[in-house]
């Protein structure tokens, strides 16, 4: 059964876009095209072979301008004598016999209701959207991968239509730089046939495993564990908390403690500070490497057994906590003035101000996580319930989550102005000590700035 063409969307209104474009392209299967004047109507609608459906704003009304969405889509629809369905938020003024009206405050529910039943969609034939013919696969899934055990395609689009071209076949052999000219391409994701997508994961995850565990050189072991990050990265967001996932990402959580626990500190923090590749994950290892000089220095055990376990849980805490924001700009982020002075649309900013509650949930059902891990993820922007950021230091969350927003704090400082081409650590301790005056946050920065040694000018 082949997927669904594409849905238009008509409205003006960013908040409304930003809601439901997402959630109509995830339940759908398809993808949303957004109009938001008269001009980009009529070339959205100029073809009705490439639409399945038009979803209009009834009446978008300011002081400057009205446009009449829907009473513009019918007379296009009426233009190009086909029948294509509307669905019009808010009531309208002609009659029509593919039209579904939604009231102005319409549930999301109310609307895959309304496009169901205009396009006869029941529950057999949702399922087979849901899992198309091909399955994309991002191309950075295939970075420590060296062959394929099945055929690999593009998708291109002609008249209209998806099509999909070999592009890899089953036993070609390739490298990470093959892949990479593919970006160059501006291509991010390559499919796989639906019934070859189960064995593709494993063949997937045992060569990058495999990659992870043999690679020993420290230069050449960042980038296979950034590689390896980003593709635990994509494999939380396309499966959520699978096999797959837990064994990806204990290998590389488990190379990146012994990387540090045998590296000395000073050669392993200038690899990383030089190595070009993703800031997500130079931050997440850097944030564990300071954290395995500040930990026996705190008061919570000090026999082997307990600092292994400490260290084991921050490192997996620093791999987890910011793994569902994939734009590093996003990272760069750390306090409600900054997320408000991002201009971001909004499923951005509900992104930032919910990951670490989402996260905290999703790891809940990782077998084996640390205990506790859970809980400093959840607050390790400061605040109790995980959702935004802490106004100020506060005592009142964990003593090791604590540490740990210092530590991240420190961090997220060093690699900004790594950017610029110049590390001040000095001025970074000038930020940070009239912010934390609470004890505890006083000790950690104290601890940090004996494990830099920042010199004075």
């Amino acid at each position: 059964m082949k997927g669904m063409k594409d849905f238009i969307l008509l409205e003006k209104e960013q908040r409304v876009i930003d809601i439901l474009k997402p959630v109509l392209e995830k339940e759908f299967s398809v993808t949303v095209h957004v109009g938001s004047s008269e001009e980009e109507l009529e070339r959205l609608m100029a073809i009705p072979s490439t639409f399945s459906i038009v979803l209009a704003r009834n009446l978008y009304e300011t002081d400057d301008e009205r446009i009449y969405f829907a009473q513009l889509a019918f007379n296009k629809i009426y233009d190009l004598k086909c029948e294509k369905p509307i669905v019009s938020f808010g009531s309208v003024d002609f009659n029509y016999n593919h039209l579904r009206s939604l009231t102005d405050r319409f549930r999301v529910n109310d609307l895959f209701i309304a496009i169901k039943d205009l396009l006869d969609l029941g529950t057999k034939r949702m399922e087979e959207l849901k899992a198309p013919e091909f399955l994309p696969v991002p191309l950075s899934n295939f970075y420590l991968m060296t062959s394929c055990c099945c055929d690999v395609y593009i998708k291109i689009q002609k008249e209209g239509m998806d099509h999909y071209v070999k592009r890899i076949k089953m036993g070609d052999t390739f490298d990470k730089d093959v892949i990479q000219k593919y970006e160059l391409m501006n291509l991010d994701s390559f499919f796989v046939r639906r019934e070859d997508h189960d064995i593709f994961l494993n063949h997937l995850m045992s060569q990058s495993v495999d990659k992870v565990v043999k690679t020993k050189k420290i230069k050449d072991h960042i980038e296979v564990t950034t590689d390896s990050y980003g593709i635990s990265q994509n494999l939380i967001d396309d499966l959520g908390v699978s096999d797959q996932l837990v064994n990806m990402s204990n290998v590389t959580i488990g190379s990146m403690m012994k990387n540090i626990e045998d590296t000395t500190f000073g050669e392993l923090l200038r690899d990383l500070l030089k190595n070009q590749d993703s800031f997500s994950y130079k931050r997440s290892y850097l944030i564990s490497l300071f954290a395995h000089q500040i930990i026996p220095h705190m008061e919570w055990g000090q026999s082997q057994k307990q600092l292994k376990a400490n260290f084991e849980k921050i490192a997996f805490v620093s791999f987890f906590h910011d793994i569902l924001l994939k734009d590093d700009e996003l990272l760069k982020i750390n306090s409600n003035e900054d997320l408000a002075n991002a201009n971001l649309p909004g499923f951005k900013v509900t992104l930032v101000k919910e990951h670490a509650n989402k996260i905290s949930t999703m790891v809940q059902q990782f077998p084996k996580a640390p205990a506790g891990a859970d809980v400093i993820i959840r607050q390790h922007h400061g605040v109790i319930n995980g959702v935004g950021f802490a106004e100020k230091p506060s005592s009142n969350i964990s003593p090791m989550a604590l540490v740990f927003v210092v530590i991240e704090d420190f961090v997220t400082r060093l690699l900004i102005q790594l950017e610029t081409g110049k590390i001040s650590a000095r001025e970074i301790f000038d930020e940070l000590e009239p912010k934390y005056q609470l004890s505890t946050y006083k000790k950690v920065v104290s601890l940090l700035k004996a494990v830099v040694r920042p010199k004075r000018k």
